[in-house]
């Protein structure tokens, strides 16, 4: 066969396929269309859900990406004022990945944000329309990290990120939170959140290296994060708790060092067990486990010469001043109610007996004077 003859049969093949693919993208259009229709009709009654709906099936009719965005955009608004967050939220995810050019992108990421500030306050959606009390499912980390990623340095962002630390700390999602709170330090400098994901961060670090915290990475960053925080802001209400914790973390990183050096020194290798010994008296000589360090070291060394002079340690908890109640001008003894009068000690066994007939005639005559 020719290429001629091929010509004379494919183009009008290829044409009439052309057509009908125009006339099937024409039909989905105006069918979109019409569903769009009813859901505006539908809002107009304040249908939401329904027309929600309406919108979506709009958008799976549709093969024109402007009028897909502009169905999915429908049905955010619906879903909103129906007051469902979570199929708002599922609607305005839709728009960011799929349809970014087709909306107000802020926008669209300052109400993710708004949406999940009102669910980490407890505003959830109901599970049932006609069961209000049982609540939808609980979405928050989800709805901040999807925030989070579109839109990092938004107006919301800090707070936002400082709130899913904590939540990762409550959902026991630790190594997840210090990730959160070392970003927030490095991403958000001079910030409110900045000085308290130094706090949260130190402690989380404090909570880990009390516990199991085999090379001490833990009590090491800790020791970084609490000397950085005492830097940035010596004068904050703060420090006490700050300094506090810099001599426990000490006095833990001192006690680990004197465990290691214990264990070589039963196996008969006192050359290593010295050197962790030294290590203690010199990094950590306020910790508590310094004296016994000490006597362990010269037990070992004999060359090893402890100072004639101890070094007072400072305070292991915060001082805080003691202050008096203040005192009173006279006695006071609580009248029973329903008493008539009547006291449950005799006044003249208190003594007070001259001093209470004294006080009631002067408001007698305070009384008769105001009349």
């Amino acid at each position: 066969m020719t290429i001629a003859c091929l010509k004379k049969y494919l183009c009008p093949f290829f044409t009439a396929a052309f057509f009908l693919c125009l006339f099937d993208i024409s039909a989905d259009n105006a069918e979109a269309n019409n569903e769009i229709q009813s859901g505006l009709e539908k809002f107009k009654k304040e249908d939401y859900k329904s027309a929600a709906k309406d919108f979506l099936a709009a958008e799976l009719f549709a093969d024109d990406v402007s009028l897909k965005a502009k169905a999915v955009k429908e049905a955010a608004k619906a879903y909103r004022k129906a007051g469902l967050k979570n199929k708002e939220f599922d609607c305005l995810e839709k728009l960011l990945e799929g349809y970014p050019s087709h909306i107000n992108y802020p926008q669209a990421v300052d109400r993710e944000f708004e949406i999940g500030n009102q669910v980490y306050e407890g505003d959830f959606d109901p599970l049932f329309d006609w069961l209000p009390w049982f609540k939808d499912t609980n979405r928050i980390i989800e709805i901040y990290e999807k925030a989070l990623k579109h839109g990092p340095f938004s107006k919301y962002s800090p707070e936002a990120k400082l709130r899913l630390g904590r939540i990762y700390l409550d959902a026991n999602k630790i190594e997840e939170a210090l990730k959160t709170f070392r970003e927030i330090i490095k991403m958000y400098p001079n910030t409110i959140q900045q000085k308290y994901a130094y706090l949260e961060l130190a402690n989380t670090l404090m909570q880990l290296s009390r516990y199991g915290d085999g090379d001490g990475k833990h009590g090491k960053e800790a020791r970084e994060v609490l000397k950085a925080f005492l830097e940035k802001y010596p004068k904050d209400p703060e420090t006490g708790w700050v300094k506090q914790s810099l001599l426990e973390s000490n006095d833990i990183s001192a006690k680990r060092l004197y465990g290691i050096a214990r264990f070589y020194h039963k196996i008969d290798r006192n050359e290593p067990a010295s050197r962790y010994l030294n290590d203690i008296l010199k990094e950590y000589p306020d910790a508590d486990i310094s004296d016994d360090s000490e006597e362990l070291l010269s037990g070992i060394d004999k060359e090893y010469v402890p100072p004639m002079e101890k070094l007072k340690k400072p305070l292991k908890y915060q001082l805080y001043e003691t202050q008096p109640l203040p005192g009173e001008e006279e006695a006071v003894i609580a009248v029973p109610e329903n008493s008539e009068g009547k006291w449950l000690l005799p006044i003249k066994d208190k003594g007070f007996d001259t001093q209470i007939k004294i006080k009631r005639e002067n408001i007698d005559n305070l009384d008769n004077k105001d009349l």
